[in-house]
């Protein structure tokens, strides 16, 4: 049994395959395709989202780890008290390596900055002499990388001629303990 096909019933079946063909290709061409690089998109978006939510909990925990160390460690880089003397013989160690005089050191009254911790703190006003801007900064570099913890608040400059700069510096000290009544003992 054999079917035979007259030729306008193969002419229908061309046409019905043409447009399978054509509808899938179009099908593929202006819905898939479109959907396949949304979905791709999307992919990619999930992707840096997924990073940036790791950079995020990776700077979160490396913060919370700083907090951590933080009160505890600079507690441990304060003297008992302020310590003048050692602070000024700091000063004078970082001033004779950079040939920096300072003439002058104005301690104000100390003011405690965290009583429940006992931690005080003294303003110091450095009056000095250096021969370039560059070793004035060696030297403000050297004190603010002591192991006591040292800030430099305020920084002026004054040439007052070719080799000679005048310098002030405001200078931050810290420690720990209870604040002393200088006019009580």
């Amino acid at each position: 049994m054999k079917i035979k096909l007259q030729p306008s019933q193969i002419k229908i079946i061309i046409v019905w395959m043409l447009l399978l063909v054509v509808g899938g290709t179009a099908f593929y061409f202006f819905y898939y395709n479109s959907q396949a690089d949304e979905l791709s998109r999307t992919e990619q978006k999930l992707e840096i989202e997924k990073q940036r939510e790791k950079a995020l909990k990776q700077a979160k925990n490396e913060q919370e780890e700083m907090d951590e160390i933080t009160m505890d460690d600079l507690l441990v880089q304060l003297p008992e008290g302020l310590d003048e003397e050692a602070f000024v013989q700091s000063i004078e160690r970082a001033a004779k390596r950079r040939k920096i005089v300072v003439g002058e050191y104005i301690f104000e009254e100390p003011t405690a900055i965290f009583e429940d911790k006992e931690i005080i703190q003294q303003v110091v006003t450095l009056n000095g002499q250096a021969n370039s801007t560059r070793a004035i900064e060696q030297f403000i570099q050297q004190l603010e990388s002591e192991e006591r913890i040292i800030q430099v608040s305020r920084m002026t400059y004054q040439e007052q001629d070719a080799d000679d700069i005048g310098f002030q510096a405001e200078v931050i000290i810290y420690g720990t303990g209870k604040l002393v009544n200088r006019e009580d003992g």
